[in-house]
């Protein structure tokens, strides 16, 4: 790996882990998470129409219908995921809310074996069962603290299950559609997605009073959120796609796992360390 793809390898993981950090701030200040969440995709939207305007592009292509649908679908999926995603950090802590996030990368992994024929192999069977291994024993922990009537373990399953079949729609859209679209206008409708379902649920729920800690928050977490993905594209292009996916994810799940542990003294249990290193080498195995 030269010099240059490991500063931007580094820069992603720098940003994905202030995506954790700023959200979990969003839940110890008792912030409106759907505010800021919604305020986030607005900044990411507008990222995104500006980087196409910058380059010629169209606001609006014409996309085919199914793609539109598959946008809508990963947006809804994007903002709810993140809101599961802001309550187990707060509830699980980051190292194993980040840990859970990062073995998702099952799902895609299975749906390109099972729709694209991607050879089996006793390495992936391996990591397949690591992976299973290691959601167990993050989710296996003595007390139970609720949230919601929802046990705080099941936000670590819907984190998986959430980013997971997101990643998956990506690589449908990787395989399908570049032919007929840019990922920056596919980005930039999802986004947008996002942003529209949040309005609407802020609706019903009864607009709240928007402070500037709403606005900085949100402005924050938008910024980082395109940041990770560019910098991970650019890391991409100069050193090997399997290097580089396994060593951001093994960089973020230990950045998580330090940050929750010595900034905000998370508690991580025993076999919740055990599942993580399990998660870790599934994640070598498997990318």
């Amino acid at each position: 790996m030269t010099l240059t793809a490991l500063g931007f390898l580094l820069l992603s993981v720098l940003f994905s882990l202030l995506i954790a950090h700023f959200l979990k701030l969003t839940e110890v200040k008792s912030v409106n998470t759907l505010l800021v969440l919604t305020i986030n995709y607005l900044i990411a939207t507008s990222l995104a129409g500006s980087a196409n305007a910058l380059t010629g592009q169209p606001l609006l292509p014409p996309f085919p219908p199914w793609i539109y649908g598959l946008a809508i679908v990963v947006g809804i999926l994007f903002i709810a995921n993140f809101f599961v995603y802001s309550k187990s950090i707060h509830d699980n802590g980051m190292g194993v809310s980040v840990t859970a996030m990062r073995v998702s990368l099952l799902i895609p992994v299975l749906m390109s074996i099972l729709i694209y024929d991607d050879p089996v192999t006793l390495l992936r069977i391996v990591g397949i069962l690591l992976v299973l291994g290691s959601l167990i024993m993050l989710v296996a922990s003595g007390r139970e603290v609720r949230l919601e009537k929802v046990n705080r373990h099941w936000l670590l399953i819907l984190l998986f299950l959430f980013t997971g079949f997101a990643d998956s729609s990506m690589k449908i859209f990787e395989q399908e559609g570049l032919q007929v679209a840019t990922e920056a206008h596919y980005l930039g409708v999802v986004f947008f997605t996002s942003f529209i379902i949040g309005v609407i649920a802020i609706i019903y729920r009864g607009i709240p009073k928007i402070t500037w800690m709403h606005i900085g928050l949100g402005v924050a977490i938008g910024v980082s959120n395109l940041l990770t993905s560019v910098f991970l594209i650019k890391a991409l292009q100069h050193a090997d796609g399997t290097v580089i996916y396994s060593s951001v994810n093994i960089l973020t799940v230990v950045g998580g796992a330090l940050i929750g542990k010595l900034y905000w003294e998370d508690t991580i249990t025993k076999m919740q360390t055990v599942g993580m290193g399990l998660a870790l080498i599934a994640i070598v195995i498997l990318v």
